[in-house]
């Protein structure tokens, strides 16, 4: 049987500081693998660094900032043009263990309704605290939950398991299953796009599966500055609205219940953490909403 093919693509912007552990992981992989670097147009000299140390990947610069899932697509798109089975999207602040891909890999093809999989994901700053052991989708709260999230791994987690979400920091993808349900949804830029996708995909009857042998590791937040920071408040408030707005059915009052209660708290949270600096936070915020209901979606204007 011929093994199948598989197309890690790693998106970067900004990310000299740690793409080269991240790619030196994926090249250590028992599992060989095509590398294609996107990178979303970057300004700190990725682009020369990446092309000079690791000629052996293919390298495709955008002439522009995409986001998570435009940068993505452009990936995805020249793998499926290269006939890939799997295709594995890998943040460029991720390390994978060696057996990472095989695992995905090698699981997903005992069942041909696993869609996507996503492996354990620890912290990097603390390898033995788990960051990522499964995703849930909370339809009335409009939350994302990680599963295990903070939790010191003590093998509570050691078994495969269904789940309604990826991980969109390190996840395996079945290639042909995208020509039925089509790619990321560039309408959120960052955010949300691997939870879209997962909701497309179950609805299409397709499983997702967490792997629990498959490892990885993530610097969090590295490329968005954290929980308080405008850019992701902007982001996950007009993208939490726009996906229940997508999805959400019959919970989506409730869902707004949750919403303005959940950002009020958030709102007064900013406050304490950030003192005189909170308004340019407060203000993102507020934009995201405005922007949900102006249909302003993509990049933030």
């Amino acid at each position: 049987m011929k093994q199948p093919l598989v197309y890690t693509i790693v998106l970067t912007w900004n990310s000299k500081e740690f793409i080269e552990k991240c790619i030196n992981s994926v090249l250590a992989s028992t599992y060989p693998t095509e590398i294609l670097i996107i990178d979303n147009n970057s300004t700190d000299g990725t682009e020369e660094y990446i092309r000079k140390k690791f000629n052996s990947v293919k390298f495709i610069q955008n002439n522009k900032n995409l986001g998570y899932a435009g940068g993505n697509n452009v990936g995805i798109r020249e793998a499926l043009k290269m006939k890939a089975d799997f295709i594995f999207i890998l943040n460029p602040d991720a390390t994978i263990a060696q057996n990472c891909i095989s695992e995905l890999v090698n699981t997903m093809l005992l069942d041909t309704e696993i869609g996507m999989a996503s492996p354990k994901i620890y912290y990097q700053s603390n390898p033995k605290k788990i960051w990522f052991a499964g995703g849930i989708i909370d339809w009335k709260k409009g939350l994302t939950p990680h599963i295990g999230y903070n939790e010191v791994d003590r093998g509570q987690y050691n078994s495969n398991s269904y789940m309604d979400r990826v991980c969109g920091c390190a996840v395996m993808i079945r290639t042909e299953s995208l020509n039925k349900i089509g790619l990321l949804d560039e309408n959120y830029f960052l955010y949300f796009e691997e939870t879209d996708l997962s909701v497309r995909f179950t609805n299409n009857r397709y499983k997702l599966l967490y792997v629990s042998e498959a490892e990885c590791w993530h610097k969090t937040s590295s490329s968005t500055g954290g929980h308080f920071s405008p850019l992701y408040q902007y982001y996950m408030t007009r993208n939490n609205l726009y996906f229940m707005s997508k999805y959400g059915g019959k919970y989506s009052y409730i869902f707004l219940l949750h919403f303005l209660n959940r950002n009020v708290k958030n709102i007064f949270q900013i406050i304490i953490v950030k003192k005189n600096k909170s308004l340019p936070v407060i203000i993102s915020l507020l934009k995201g909403v405005m922007d949900y209901y102006l249909h302003n979606f993509g990049k933030q204007r």
